[in-house]
């Protein structure tokens, strides 16, 4: 009786070292597929980051060409008019004709650079947001104003479709912190997708503040349209990557099918959510909740930022200054040098990092604009050795602004922790680097006046 027993409990035993032995080959096989899943999702972030880079320097240049023809036919336009005495009206009328057509080519290439640009943007935060590196700023802003500023640039595409766009907003003041610019994107997003898809009737966008505490702000976003609508089993597939509600609206409508996936996943970063109610031929209602932070009671006192939204151009630097400009890429270095030529500056020229380095320590410029990735030095590399060079030779820094196709948030940092001071995304338009550039020196000078009149202050007093 008692062998029967140890046989049974060997037989248990066993049974139960071979159910073990298979539990531990199941997590092994299951945690080999996770860190399978986990590689493949870098490497296709990895993938798409390298690939909107590569994208990103040729449409740079396209974006520059494009302001220089546009500055080109300006330029004919006005001698045009000036010679309207001595060209005969026949001729006159075949140059306007001709002018027109040019305007409208340029205007085209315009929206489609402008639309290859949103779908690389799309791409790239859809990659930030699966590697989850994606970072929110934590600023104060007046959430009325960013609705109203939204509705403000999706005006005219609404009046283009004779469709009505409305606005409704809480009484209440609502200053909160958050980031502004999501929010903004989420709900571009959401209005923009309503206007595409309304042919008659209106838009509506609604802000309410769902709960109001001493820590955090919740608030609704509604927008609610009379479009086209969906089935039950369309809205299934309105937050999958790279999908359409079904394959004829992406090929009647267009998109990349990433805004709504970007709209749901920033609402779910900012702690709320976005849900889908539709009727097909009816319309279709998008509720979203996101959370702020509140402000506490000395942050009330901060006077908000004014932005005008308006970038000056006709301002012009206190003195002469000449700018380097750092690209290994000639049709982006041509282009460049010739707007900021146009605007009144010196520009020389170098090809790489070591060519910026030897220029700067011979010809030193006034500001330099840096692109990263180049040959035999890059960006970073080179910046780090100027850094270096001014303090061995106690020199005040130069700005320096990077230029590039990387447009990851941990590019940017390295960008920063090298030493530059400002950093632009590609393809950028002329107003936007020729801002920068003043915003710097005007810095530059506004520091140099100040550590001046230190100097003297300290020989007066001491």
């Amino acid at each position: 009786e008692c062998e029967g027993i140890q046989s049974l409990i060997q037989f248990i035993q066993k049974q139960v070292e071979k159910e073990l032995i298979n539990k531990e080959k199941k997590i092994e096989s299951t945690n080999s597929q996770a860190k399978a899943a986990q590689i493949y999702a870098k490497s296709l972030s990895d993938f798409i980051s390298h690939l909107c880079h590569e994208v990103r320097n040729p449409l740079n240049g396209v974006y520059g060409n494009l302001e220089i023809a546009q500055n080109h036919l300006k330029s004919i336009q006005t001698l045009i008019r000036n010679l309207q005495n001595v060209i005969p009206l026949s001729e006159q009328t075949e140059l306007i004709n001709s002018m027109l057509k040019l305007q409208e080519c340029l205007e085209v290439m315009w929206t489609c650079v402008e639309y290859e640009k949103n779908i690389l943007d799309d791409n790239l935060d859809i990659a930030k947001i699966s590697e989850k590196k994606f970072t929110l700023e934590n600023k104060i802003f007046d959430l009325k104003a960013a609705m109203r500023e939204v509705v403000k640039m999706l005006k005219a595409k609404a009046e283009q479709k004779g469709i009505g766009l409305h606005i409704t907003l809480p009484d209440e003041i609502l200053v909160v912190k958050g980031d502004v610019v999501r929010i903004k994107q989420l709900v571009i997003n959401l209005v923009g997708n309503a206007i595409k898809f309304t042919h008659q009737g209106q838009v509506d966008l609604t802000l309410s503040i769902q709960e109001q505490g001493f820590s955090f702000t919740r608030v609704i976003i509604t927008v609610m349209d009379t479009g086209i609508g969906l089935e039950e089993d369309e809205i299934s597939n309105l937050f999958q990557r790279f999908a359409q509600a079904n394959p004829t609206i992406g090929n009647q409508y267009g998109g990349s099918g990433l805004g709504l996936l970007i709209a749901k996943s920033l609402a779910e970063l900012m702690g709320g959510s976005l849900n889908v109610t539709s009727q097909k031929g009816k319309g279709t209602l998008f509720t979203c909740t996101i959370q702020c932070k509140s402000l506490l009671e000395e942050e009330k006192k901060i006077p908000l930022p004014v932005s005008t939204g308006l970038v000056s151009l006709a301002e012009p630097f206190l003195k002469p200054s000449r700018v380097m400009i750092v690209e290994d890429n000639e049709i982006n270095r041509k282009a460049l040098g010739f707007n900021i030529t146009k605007a009144g500056y010196e520009c020389v020229f170098a090809e790489n990092g070591q060519e910026a380095i030897d220029q700067y320590k011979s010809c030193p410029a006034n500001i330099i604009l840096m692109d990263i990735v180049m040959p035999k030095m890059d960006g970073i590399k080179a910046t780090q050795c100027i850094r270096e060079y001014e303090r061995e030779q106690k020199l005040p820094k130069v700005p320096i602004i990077a230029l590039t196709g990387n447009a990851l948030e941990s590019d940017k940092v390295q960008a920063f922790e090298a030493g530059m001071d400002d950093y632009l995304t590609k393809p950028f338009k002329k107003a936007e680097v020729l801002q920068k550039i003043r915003d710097l020196l005007n810095l530059k000078t506004v520091n140099e006046n100040l550590n001046t009149e230190n100097i003297l202050s300290k020989r007066l007093f001491h």
